[in-house]
């Protein structure tokens, strides 16, 4: 006759704590629905704050910079009025094309302070008004050095957005061909610039005056920014178009093409301040 075994009691403990195998069987049960309920708690809280996030920095931002680019599209900037025909230190100016575009600014992304982030791409724009997305502060390389306010041929310079709350300095990343011009949050060395004259005999003492056609030259890249007219690009606020620093191009006058030539453009005066009558 065949006895069960009967385990001890402090085996009985060790595998079973104290439960009988229905009390076991209850306490599985129980666990599983708790896990379900805790996952699917904690799928639904997932799921929130993944819908609250995506709305934080895609649906809401999308809508937000399209009226902010509009607003960087109708806001007008005052330029600096020009009375001796030199550009200076610390102006605000366009630069347009040849042709009449102007180069702007063109936003990827707002931040949450209602500024706009980088990478932001740089494009020209039919639209000739001084605008907040259009006007730029130019800025010498030489004033800290030689204390130069006028800018001469062969001047490094740096332009400047005229927004505000997230000013911004055009940038070439080093490349390889073709690039496009972008700006950038802080100073370095890809943000300079350099000043030509479209003329081969043109001294670098000379200086720089407003409305006249220059070439803009990549210190670090040695690439003349250019616009393409072939290449319209589709945005919230109309067609534009693509503004780009030519690869390898050379300083000689037999490589600078109409794309290539910009002009600095200031409101000129004879006077800066209200004449009075005699």
């Amino acid at each position: 006759m065949a006895f069960k075994h009967k385990l001890p009691d402090h085996e009985k403990i060790k595998y079973t704590c104290g439960w009988s195998s229905q009390h076991l069987a209850w306490e599985q049960e129980w666990k599983r629905d708790q896990m379900n309920h805790d996952n699917e708690a904690c799928l639904r809280e997932w799921l929130a704050g993944k819908t609250q996030k995506e709305y934080a920095t895609q649906s809401l931002p999308e809508d937000s910079l399209q009226r902010y680019v509009k607003s960087l599209s109708t806001t007008e900037a005052v330029l600096t009025p020009n009375i001796d025909g030199v550009l200076h230190h610390g102006d605000v100016i366009q630069l347009k094309t040849q042709g009449g575009l102007s180069l702007a600014a063109l936003p990827y992304d707002l931040g949450k302070e209602g500024n706009y982030l980088t990478p932001c791409r740089v494009t020209a724009t039919t639209d000739d008004k001084p605008l907040l997305r259009t006007a730029f502060h130019v800025h010498s390389s030489l004033v800290e050095k030689f204390w130069l306010d006028d800018f001469v041929m062969g001047t490094f310079s740096l332009a400047v957005s005229t927004e505000q709350r997230s000013p911004k300095l055009w940038w070439v990343r080093p490349p390889l061909g073709q690039q496009g011009v972008t700006l950038a949050d802080y100073y370095r060395g890809s943000c300079l610039w350099k000043i030509l004259s479209r003329s081969p005999s043109c001294v670098l003492s000379q200086q720089v005056m407003v409305n006249d056609a220059i070439v803009l030259n990549h210190v670090t890249t040695n690439q003349n920014l250019a616009v393409k007219r072939n290449c319209p690009i589709t945005t919230v606020v109309g067609q534009e178009y693509e503004v780009v620093a030519h690869s390898g191009a050379s300083n000689s006058s037999r490589s600078v093409g109409p794309e290539n030539l910009w002009q600095f453009v200031a409101p000129y005066t004879t006077y800066m301040f209200p004449r009075t009558s005699s």
